[in-house]
């Protein structure tokens, strides 16, 4: 697993270990293009449903449904 240096003087720091700032604070230059590759596919993956749809899922493993709220995707 790798680690992640940054600076934390120039976070923020809000509810629990959530921490909001810039992408300059970041040492590793690389780690935000992965990052907003990583969140492209994962909202690729993502598919609207109706409420009447959703209840249809199948109760399994690889499945997740939530509600969506303005601002996700914000920072994965």
């Amino acid at each position: 697993m790798w680690t992640l240096d940054y600076d934390e003087s120039r976070f923020t720091k809000r509810k629990g270990d959530y921490l909001v700032g810039k992408v300059s604070a970041l040492e590793d230059p690389f780690l935000y293009p992965r990052t907003q590759e990583y969140k492209r596919r994962l909202s690729g993956m993502m598919r609207p449903l109706s409420n009447e749809d959703f209840f249809r899922i199948p109760k399994t493993t690889g499945y997740h449904g939530s509600r969506k709220y303005d601002g996700e995707f914000m920072v994965v």
